[in-house]
């Protein structure tokens, strides 16, 4: 791909990539660095490989099950516009990417909350 200056990269994390909650810490870490190796690997493909024309695209869910055809049919027709775009599914979530640029004692609230509301569906 890179010799070529063509192709496209798919790296699928999870919403968790960006807000990290109690009985879920293993998995926000591989998500967010998931996130982490995308976004490295994109600023490679342009500044070090100059391969600007290898696109990359990450998909975000939500942490419940999507009908397969909803997060297919997505990427799918990302894959098909040629551009690199980070996909966030449902589209209703992506304010949730904004968070990490909140303050510290607010990120902390709005995990507590998750958290709290996640015991309460496992007990």
């Amino acid at each position: 791909m890179v010799k070529q200056n063509h192709g496209h990269i798919l790296t699928v994390a999870s919403m968790a990539s960006f807000v990290t909650q109690g009985k879920n810490v293993s998995y926000a870490c591989t998500k967010a660095a998931a996130l982490s190796f995308h976004e490295g690997l994109a600023q490679e493909l342009k500044h070090r490989y100059n391969a600007p024309k290898v696109r990359t695209t990450d998909k975000q869910s939500q942490n419940f099950c999507l009908e397969p055809e909803t997060v297919s049919d997505a990427i799918v027709d990302q894959l098909y516009a040629g551009e690199g775009a980070q996909l966030i599914l449902p589209c209703r979530f992506t304010f949730i990417c904004g968070i990490r640029g909140f303050p510290s004692w607010f990120q902390e609230l709005i995990r507590d909350a998750l958290t709290s509301s996640r015991k309460s569906k496992d007990s």
